[in-house]
């Protein structure tokens, strides 16, 4: 059975592509967005200390890897978290590199603010420092972590790939 003419064209005339090509706009602006976001976004590094004291005058001592306190300086924006054992909430504090002692692994740290007061910081709380030490985007986090395109030793992604020492096992 054939159809007839007018009834073919009609319903091409009816039959538009508007929902198609809306989708492939939205699709196309979706996609323009990731690349920017991958490409600008601003990602901020941490070294994040083993272990960390306290002593008075609103000083931090923190001990941090071979590898990581080659890379901070005084100067650099850092945060102490203080957590208990527990449920509560860990309690980040403001803080600023005062000094790098390098032959003890150790940074001192000042604390910004001072939440405690007179009454000091409690005994049972447990502390970790982390220093900002670099600011980087996604694509350059990518290359860095494949070791591809870049003059520097490749990162590790798990910490299932890390030796006892803390250094990247090598593949």
């Amino acid at each position: 059975m054939s159809i007839q003419f007018s009834r073919s064209v009609r319903s091409l005339q009816i039959d538009s592509s508007r929902l198609t090509l809306v989708g492939l706009g939205l699709g196309i602006i979706m996609m323009v967005a990731l690349i920017l976001w991958f490409f600008l976004a601003r990602i901020t590094l941490f070294e994040i200390s083993t272990s960390a004291t306290f002593d008075q005058n609103r000083r931090v001592q923190a001990t941090f890897s071979p590898e990581g306190l080659s890379r901070i300086q005084p100067g650099q924006a850092a945060l102490v978290r203080l957590s208990a054992p527990g449920d509560q909430r860990p309690i980040a504090i403001p803080a600023m590199v005062y000094d790098t002692q390098k032959g003890k692994g150790q940074v001192e740290l000042i604390l910004l603010e001072d939440p405690f007061g007179q009454s000091g910081i409690p005994s049972q709380l447990s502390a970790r420092a982390e220093v900002e030490v670099e600011y980087i985007n996604p694509a350059m986090l990518v290359m860095r972590a494949s070791g591809k395109f870049l003059n520097r030793s490749r990162l590790p992604v798990s910490p299932q790939n890390l030796q006892t020492n803390g250094a990247p096992a090598q593949p």
